[in-house]
């Protein structure tokens, strides 16, 4: 009773609070994926019967988040298509043309905020809102390639982990896949650059290279 009450308030929660991004597809996709007898055929599978469906409801969803939340920001929502042509596309064009190998260095962001006019009201940088637009203004594209790479490792380890036939570990390395797919949903749409979002990388990163040398030198989970 507790577990579904807890599940049924959870959204609710949520949408309170403005997370959209876990309401709206993080959340669901997470569970289902946990839920699943993961393979690399499932994986597939799933992406390609997920994707249609997924992609025409994206119009619909957009037009929610718009509507839901316009009372919180004066009535222009917090539009995703709005962030993607005012703040995402200006600050790549900016990159792209003064330093698109190296970046701008660590307060990157806040300095094209300042040359580019994306501040608030206070006269503050607007928030970048995924941590891959940061990358590549903070690293260039070096620095963003091996970002991505990094978390490809996360996701390959993790998710060989998850074929464990040790049902301990193979249920934990199924939690540490759905929690590096989920860092990488909330990378695109959130500010995993803050202190907190390096402390949840380094972590997953910890606890996949731990487990994996659990397995590779206990003689009851040796499989490497």
């Amino acid at each position: 009773i507790f577990k579904f009450v807890l599940f049924s308030f959870f959204p609710f929660l949520l949408l309170y609070n403005g997370t959209r991004t876990t309401l709206l597809f993080t959340l669901p996709v997470i569970l289902v994926l946990f839920y699943s007898k993961l393979s690399l055929k499932g994986l597939v599978r799933l992406l390609l019967m997920g994707a249609t469906p997924l992609l025409l409801s994206v119009p619909f969803i957009a037009t929610f988040i718009d509507k839901a939340f316009a009372s919180n920001t004066g009535g222009k929502g917090d539009s995703y298509a709005w962030r993607l042509t005012e703040v995402w596309t200006p600050a790549i064009e900016y990159t792209e043309k003064y330093s698109p190998i190296f970046g701008f260095g660590s307060r990157g962001w806040e300095y094209i905020s300042e040359q580019l006019g994306l501040l608030t009201q206070e006269g503050l940088p607007l928030s970048t809102h995924s941590g891959y637009i940061w990358a590549f203004v903070s690293w260039g594209a070096l620095g963003l390639l091996a970002y991505i790479l990094f978390i490809i490792v996360l996701l390959i380890e993790s998710f060989r982990l998850s074929q464990l036939p040790n049902t301990e570990l193979s249920t934990f390395g199924r939690a540490l896949f759905c929690s590096v797919l989920a860092y990488c949903i909330w990378a695109y749409i959130s500010n995993v650059f803050w202190p907190q979002g390096w402390v949840i990388l380094v972590s997953l990163a910890t606890l996949i290279a731990a487990t994996k040398i659990i397995a590779s030198t206990s003689p009851k989970f040796r499989i490497y």
